[in-house]
Order: C-alpha cells, then sequence, then structure tokens
C-alpha cells in the first residue's frame, strides 16, 4: 500500500473484534482481520492501487452534537477526511442523515445468555401456580363459603339431609354431624365434585 499516493483510499477504522482489529500505539496502528482482506480485494477489482487504513484522534464511533456535527469516526466522514470505514456499524436514522450504508456484508446475533434449565424438586411447587395473595383469598374464601353452608346446615336440616338419614341419625350430636356434613359440601364444590358421602 502506497500511502503517500492522493489517489489513495482513506479507511477510518474503530476496534470491532472479530471483523477488524487495532492493535500498536498512534500513529504506528496495525490494522488485521477479515475487513483488511476486504478491502484487499476491493482495491485491486476496483483499480485503486493503494488505500490507507487510520483511526479516528478520539478512537471512538462517534456521536451528534448540537451543531449537526459528529464526534470521533462518523465525523471523519462528515467532514470528509476518510472516504468509507471499515468498522461495522449498526444502520440508525441519525447515521443516516450523514453517510450511506453499503449492502450487508456481515450479520451477526446477540443474543442474552441464560443457564439451560433443568428440573428440580421444589418443596414449595404446589403453591407457585399462584401469588399468595391468590392462595390467601382462597382459604378466606372457603373459610367464608364453610360458615354460611354451616349456618344453612343448621337452619334448614330437611333441605340438605333426607328425612331417613335424619332419623337414622337420632342419637348422635347433631352439631358434629353437621359440621361434617358443611366441611364436606365446602371442600366438594372447590374441588368441583358431588358430595355422595
Amino acid at each position: 500500500m502506497d500511502a503517500a499516493n492522493a489517489s489513495c483510499l482513506r479507511v477510518v477504522n474503530e476496534q470491532f473484534y472479530g471483523p477488524l482489529s487495532i492493535s500498536g500505539s498512534p500513529p504506528n496502528y496495525t490494522y488485521s482481520g477479515p475487513m483488511v482482506g476486504l478491502f484487499d480485494t476491493m482495491a485491486k477489482h476496483l483499480g485503486y492501487f493503494c488505500y490507507k487504513m487510520e483511526a479516528s484522534p478520539e478512537r471512538v464511533y462517534g456521536e451528534p452534537l448540537p451543531n449537526g456535527s459528529w464526534t470521533g469516526l462518523m465525523g471523519m466522514l462528515q467532514r470528509r477526511e476518510a472516504n468509507v470505514t471499515g468498522t461495522l456499524l449498526s444502520v440508525t436514522w441519525l447515521r443516516t442523515q450523514v453517510v450511506d450504508f453499503s449492502e450487508y456484508l456481515d450479520i451477526d446475533e446477540f443474543t442474552a445468555l441464560h443457564s439451560r434449565p433443568a428440573l428440580t424438586s421444589d418443596v414449595t411447587g404446589l403453591v407457585r401456580p399462584f401469588t399468595y395473595q391468590t392462595w390467601l383469598f382462597l382459604l378466606l374464601s372457603l373459610i367464608s363459603a364453610f360458615a354460611v353452608t354451616l349456618i344453612v346446615v343448621q337452619r334448614h336440616q330437611g333441605l340438605v339431609a333426607p328425612r331417613e338419614e335424619q332419623q337414622r341419625r337420632h342419637g348422635k350430636a347433631d352439631w358434629r354431624i353437621n359440621l361434617k356434613e358443611s366441611w364436606l359440601w365446602t371442600w366438594c364444590g372447590l374441588l368441583g365434585q358431588t358430595n355422595n358421602l
């Protein structure tokens, strides 16, 4: 590469590990990676017999300033201090106002990493489908339904238990039977089952 020649293509770069690496100290940077090979091929096929790789003085990609100018690599392109960049840049609306992007040369997918899920035993697995507030509301509803059912059973024996069953249980304490029936009616209603006990 003949950097002194005026017809050299000026390529401004910034570190992008993988496609382009910059090592050394200013102004004697060493550039390596697939993008250097790409520029060698372009220089050969487009008729440029040289290109000059350089880095921005700030060593940043650049950001817009309030007056419309840019810093870093983008600033060098905007001021025409460089012709092209060998750094891979994401296409943003602000950048498209300053430079023209080529067709995609490289596409990488960036993902967040997390540990692979695995089956493990969990004592609290039974209660995890719902929040604690939901379980508390369910418990309060169950207690309320039990209390209402007990009152109904106490007040209206003939509506809940058949006459033959009442006569058969005549010797037992009614409040224990009513308590058991109320609990079974409440529990079966919660589980969606019939009370055939």
